[in-house]
């Protein structure tokens, strides 16, 4: 039991469980925009996702990341290099476009975390602009990606999509800033630090409908996905409602990051249905 749980514990903490969930926002896309499915931008986010996200986590807080000798550290160290190769081989097999979108992703990325020369802060240590910065990467790779070769790159469903899936992560991302009120520095002032939980939960439901209200102008008439859609919208409104600062270890971790995989298996549970 504890070997299971230990492999668990990796599974999340190596962002591995995050980077299957960016990858289902991606096919969620495809199947959205009615795109055939590309394997190789689905694996190349895939692998980005756990690269990004673990030198977020983690080389960003350590400053000798590099020769730490904790075990697990260098466990997911490994799985961060051997991702960072998988990318690098298979990046040059995308086409053009893909690439320069995902490069200009990756850029508001590392800017992210960078700190800035004379405050010595990087982008998320603002107040407010963490939340708004992790939706709009987010929503851009889950969007613009699997479209990036396409000549109609921007039109009126792909940037209906895009803020329909803005409003997603930012609700999506609320029962972590709940969670953090713990342990983040009163400094970061985000969003549940400056308005308390209340007002939080308010501007999550606020949100939810506005996803909700924007779904019919993305595929009219597709019952399959605009019913999905209002079911997703049920299970993020009663993940807000049970949010709370104390939580169980894994309840944003693994349940709530875990809601793009339902939200695609839905999806195909309706689309075997209807």
């Amino acid at each position: 039991m504890r070997h299971l749980k230990s492999i668990f514990d990796f599974y999340i903490k190596s962002s591995l469980h995050l980077s299957i969930c960016v990858a289902t926002l991606l096919m969620i896309t495809f199947l959205r925009l009615d795109q055939e499915p590309d394997l190789l931008i689905l694996f190349c986010s895939f692998c980005a996702s756990i690269v990004v996200y673990n030198f977020i986590k983690y080389a960003s807080t350590l400053p000798y990341y590099f020769f730490v000798k904790n075990i697990s550290i260098k466990k997911i160290q490994i799985l961060s290099f051997m991702s960072g190769f998988f990318l690098l081989v298979t990046i040059f097999f995308l086409k053009f476009e893909t690439i320069l979108t995902g490069f200009f992703i990756f850029l508001i990325c590392v800017i992210y975390v960078i700190p800035v020369k004379r405050t010595k802060k990087n982008i998320r240590n603002y107040s407010r602009v963490k939340l708004f910065i992790v939706a709009f990467c987010w929503s851009s790779a889950s969007v613009f990606l699997p479209i990036s070769d396409q000549s109609s790159f921007f039109n009126i469903n792909t940037i209906t999509l895009f803020f329909q899936r803005f409003f997603f992560v930012i609700v999506y991302s609320i029962p972590f800033e709940i969670r953090d009120l713990k342990y983040d520095s009163k400094m970061l002032k985000t969003i549940p630090q400056v308005y308390g939980l209340k007002k939080t939960k308010c501007f999550s439901y606020v949100l939810i409908m506005l996803f909700l209200l924007i779904s019919p102008l993305i595929n009219p008439f597709n019952y399959i996905f605009i019913t999905s859609d209002i079911i997703t919208a049920i299970l993020l409104f009663y993940i807000i409602y049970i949010t709370q600062i104390n939580q169980n270890k894994y309840f944003a971790s693994f349940w709530v990051e875990g809601l793009p995989v339902l939200w695609l298996t839905i999806i195909f549970l309706l689309k075997f249905i209807f």
